[in-house]
């Protein structure tokens, strides 16, 4: 699994740079809901579960990246939510991550 962590929630995106944060952040009864989808930096899905009833895993679902191009849209739309920046539309899952780096957009 691949750091940092993206999880969608019916459009409103965060983003997790540790698996730990990412644990502590949910809440058992979302997670049951499936509020959440996630997906690692590479765009590989996560499999977000109840561990018991105060605790949350977070395991890859997939092997491989399938979800990269939802991944992609979760960033843009990270992206658009803290800052309006021309010319996002074209780039590759590493620059949107540099680019919410280099602008220090956090959740």
């Amino acid at each position: 699994m691949k750091m940092p962590l993206v999880f969608d929630e019916k459009g409103d995106v965060s983003i997790h740079w540790s698996l730990y944060d990412a644990e502590q952040y949910f809440e058992v009864i979302d997670i049951k809901n499936c509020e959440y989808v996630g997906y690692d930096a590479t765009g590989r899905l996560l499999l977000l579960k109840a561990r018991n009833f105060f605790e949350v895993e977070i395991s890859l679902a997939e092997k491989a990246p399938l979800h990269t191009k939802e991944l992609i849209i979760a960033l843009r739309r990270f992206i658009d939510a803290r800052k309006k920046i021309a010319g996002i539309d074209n780039l590759s899952i590493v620059e949107l991550f540099r680019l919410i780096e280099v602008n220090n957009l956090r959740n």
